[in-house]
């Protein structure tokens, strides 16, 4: 006869799921099995196109289907045509050094 005061009790305590969690298990097969990644408005590749500054010095890879636009105090500002909300821009500030070794 098992001892009830035992630690190997065949009583389980059910396992407790949270709303995150329960939503997160429903939700993840469908990425890892690639349902979501195979609808329209996945299939679509991304293009990148490299835009270089040549006075500011640098380089991004931007959207080629992202427009660039003018912005007080941006350097570089590309937005997405159908969705201004979607942007990436570049902002340069000078600064001027005393001496060369100030950072390293």
């Amino acid at each position: 006869m098992p001892n009830p005061s035992s630690s190997s009790s065949s009583l389980q305590t059910p396992p407790h799921f949270t709303k995150r969690s329960l939503a997160f298990s429903l939700v993840a097969p469908l990425f890892l099995n690639g349902v979501l990644p195979n609808l329209p408005i996945f299939a679509e590749e991304l293009e990148l196109e490299r835009y270089t500054d040549f006075k500011e010095g640098f380089t991004l890879l931007r959207p080629s289907s992202w427009i660039k636009v003018d912005k007080a105090g941006a350097t570089a500002l590309f937005e997405e045509a159908s969705n201004k909300g979607n942007n990436a821009g570049v902002v340069v500030n000078p600064v001027r050094l005393r001496q060369t070794n100030y950072y390293s």
